[in-house]
């Protein structure tokens, strides 16, 4: 008699036990989707010109995927500062009672909070792929590497990883090489970091454009003594712009296929929102010292953020030569996985571009160019490619 007279309190304490123990793991759920949530959107922070709005929304579409996790409604505040450095989560949440209801009392409020940091690095503005030449990055004679707020990387593990000599001078935030230095203490700034890991291709799973048919009208062009304006599609042939010609380029992706793609003779080239495509054979850029160069990458896919795409089945070594003593804006990425970048001109080259990103198989300045390497993402709504940007900095989550 006892016992069934005991009995209720007994279920009822088992079925309060159960409770609480679901409602511990529900608040433990709403922390780690809050946790969840910060960590995405402080990534996003490193793509560098993301918005306070971007970044948000992405924290915001976490917690909207994960609202199954728990029974009950979540409800999100978040918060970045203006330089982007931290995002903060609030999440709050109402979690039934069913056998509290029973006795008048009310459901349980849960809440949970993150914020999430990123910390230290500088965005990286120069990659050296190849992982065996001896100067995958090299700079000789008064060449100058500019890069003060960003960072240089040489994936090559020979012991001259990165090079720079004579009156030649690199600086970074940041000088990183797989394998060793080449200079001396005057020809770095600051001096290399060595045997660093290797930065995989930031860029690797970035998909080509597609490239359909060669066109008549966009066979063996060459444009001399004109001015006059082309327009995006398949040039197969590649073209020339020569005799002080002056052409301007439609926004869009423009393939160079089976040539190169040569400005000289004091001809002019320029374009807002446009890529290259290089592919094929010998598909490549000369672009001479008289000439006049300003480019700035497309704004959509699916060259967003690049203005320079090589074909990753092209032979090892093809050059894309800047030799241009007039190319002061470069505003976007080169992305040249198989080629050379050479750059040998006089004068400064993009400087006055928000920014300039360089991924190459290998890169080299010669004579007496200054590369200017801006990485300032804000000035610009251009976008820097998802791998790049701020990709050396860390995600923290403290507590």
């Amino acid at each position: 008699m006892l016992f069934v007279c005991s009995l209720p309190v007994l279920l009822g304490a088992v079925y309060v036990a159960i409770e609480l123990s679901q409602l511990n793991q529900s608040k433990n759920k709403l922390q780690g989707i809050a946790d969840t949530a910060a960590i995405a959107a402080a990534r996003e922070m490193r793509l560098g010109n993301a918005t306070k709005e971007a970044i948000l929304a992405v924290a915001q579409s976490v917690v909207n995927a994960q609202q199954t996790a728990i029974n009950a409604t979540i409800s999100f505040e978040g918060d970045v500062p203006e330089d982007k450095r931290w995002i903060s989560v609030k999440l709050a949440a109402t979690a039934p009672n069913n056998f509290s209801h029973a006795l008048g009392l009310a459901d349980t409020s849960l809440t949970a909070k993150a914020t999430a940091k990123v910390m230290g690095g500088a965005p990286v503005c120069a990659v050296g792929l190849h992982e065996a030449q001896d100067g995958t990055i090299s700079l000789d004679k008064c060449a100058k590497m500019e890069a003060h707020n960003c960072a240089v990387y040489s994936n090559s593990r020979t012991a001259g990883s990165i090079k720079a000599q004579d009156n030649a001078v690199l600086s970074a935030a940041l000088i990183c090489a797989a394998g060793g230095k080449g200079g001396g203490v005057t020809n770095f700034s600051p001096s290399p970091t060595t045997d660093c890991p290797i930065l995989p291709d930031p860029l690797a799973s970035r998909p080509p454009p597609t490239v359909s048919a060669c066109e008549a009208s966009k066979t063996n062009v060459k444009i001399s003594e004109q001015t006059t304006s082309l327009t995006p599609g398949v040039y197969c042939g590649g073209i020339t712009i020569t005799k002080a010609s002056t052409v301007t380029l439609s926004p869009g992706i423009y393939i160079i296929k089976d040539g190169k793609l040569k400005v000289d003779f004091a001809s002019s080239l320029k374009g807002e929102g446009v890529g290259f495509y290089f592919t094929g054979v010998d598909a490549g850029l000369d672009m001479a010292k008289e000439s006049s160069i300003s480019l700035t990458a497309p704004k959509t896919d699916p060259l967003a953020g690049i203005i320079m795409f090589q074909d990753r089945n092209m032979a090892d070594d093809v050059k894309y030569e800047i030799n241009s003593d007039d190319a002061a804006v470069l505003l976007g990425t080169i992305y040249l996985p198989k080629g050379t970048l050479l750059v040998q001109g006089e004068k400064p080259v993009a400087q006055n571009s928000a920014y300039t990103i360089v991924v190459a198989r290998i890169i080299k300045l010669s004579a007496g160019p200054t590369m200017v390497l801006n990485s300032n993402y804000g000035l610009t709504d251009v976008p820097v490619p998802e791998g790049l940007g701020n990709l050396s900095n860390k995600v923290s989550l403290p507590r």
